[in-house]
């Protein structure tokens, strides 16, 4: 009975060994450990993409190493009060390697997603699903920096944002974990920001062992789901909101507990600016982000398709061409039709050519060597 309650004793003393030694670690060390464990456990799932940008001030997460990842690093170098605009040009180029996972420390987390957003719109023709992981920069930065960060609406692209806060009221954790709300749109009303998953210590790890990446959209827990509607019966229509393509979406809300919210602003199927990013109608619409789906016997058109996502084909359609019948040619032109026109014209060419300078080399030998033509 003794021993047993010397080794709990001693098992509750090394614990309390454990969460008092982690002040003695840097700051930056240990967010790099957080990090780091998060892409073993997270990110290691998809074997078909084993690559993360890291995007940090200069000289941060310098320790951060993953062994069966390969890195892509951006600097950021933004003064206090402004953004690094060169952010979105060194995004774009981790986008067209395919790697759509972040972590991201730096001073101003708020720039990270617009200048995301402008190397989306402006290099690629493909969206992503980004996974994204925000650190504190230093322990004394605000412990609440997630309620604004999460509170853009840049943060609506992704089920998938972490931020990492510093802890003020329990000491032996010194790290929260929280997930943005996707569940519900910025602009609604009582919107929280931020939901609280786990708490994290270097040595303990983490300390529920929740999914910090649940999947999201099983359930989407009445999540409004904005719906361009462009009036073309039957397919669609606003007023009321119906038509065949408008069933499939409250259908898919059906399924995945959501709710539809009709969009329209009179503009039809629009068009895109690009010069200054916006636009009208549904494709405006989906452009800048005021809608999420677009309905209205939609094709693939090709001038949208940097810009928007489309969906398979669920409807086909063919096109009919009426041209004028075509004349019966003489039988004379037989032997010419095999070859085009060029062609024949470069063989008399060649043939002319080929007889003059016949000519022409026949009365220089004969002029050069007189002799030779008397011979002839």
């Amino acid at each position: 009975m003794r021993n047993f309650f010397l080794i709990s004793f001693l098992l509750i003393l090394t614990n309390l060994m454990q969460i008092s030694c982690y002040e003695d670690i840097e700051h930056e060390e240990l967010t790099s450990r957080l990090a780091e464990e998060i892409a073993e456990k997270y990110f290691s799932i998809d074997t078909q993409n084993t690559c993360i940008t890291i995007v940090a001030d200069l000289g941060v997460l310098q320790k951060f190493s993953a062994v069966n990842f390969s890195l892509v690093r951006i600097s950021s170098n933004s003064p206090n009060d402004s953004c690094d605009t060169s952010m979105a040009e060194f995004i774009a180029t981790s986008l067209r390697e395919k790697c759509a996972r972040y972590i991201v420390q730096i001073a101003r987390p708020e720039c990270f997603l617009p200048a995301w957003f402008e190397a989306i719109k402006n290099t690629i023709f493909e969206r992503h699903n980004p996974k994204i992981i925000y650190l504190p920069v230093n322990d004394q930065e605000n412990s609440s920096y997630g309620d604004a960060l999460l509170a853009t609406n840049e943060t609506n692209i992704s089920p998938n944002i972490l931020v990492i806060e510093n802890s003020e009221e329990e000491e032996e954790w010194p790290l929260k974990i929280y997930t943005n709300n996707f569940h519900q749109l910025v602009h609604e009303p009582e919107r929280s920001p931020k939901i609280y998953l786990d708490d994290w210590h270097p040595s303990v790890g983490f300390r529920y062992g929740v999914n910090l990446f649940p999947d999201k959209m099983r359930n989407l827990q009445q999540k409004t789901l904005r719906l361009f509607t462009v009036p073309y019966v039957p397919y669609s229509n606003n007023d009321p909101i119906d038509g065949s393509e408008v069933r499939m979406v409250k259908e898919f809300c059906n399924v995945f507990n959501c709710k539809v919210e009709g969009v329209y602003d009179g503009m039809q199927w629009g068009e895109v600016y690009k010069e200054n990013r916006t636009g009208i109608g549904q494709v405006g619409a989906l452009y800048t982000e005021n809608a999420d789906i677009g309905v209205g016997a939609n094709t693939y058109w090709l001038e949208y398709w940097p810009y928007i996502d489309f969906s398979d084909c669920y409807l086909g359609g063919a096109v009919v061409m009426i041209a004028p019948k075509p004349q019966v040619l003489g039988g004379w032109l037989t032997p010419f039709l095999p070859f085009p026109m060029d062609l024949w014209l470069l063989v008399m060419g060649v043939v002319i050519a080929s007889a003059v300078g016949l000519y022409l080399l026949t009365n220089l030998t004969m002029k050069v060597s007189p002799s030779l033509a008397k011979k002839t």
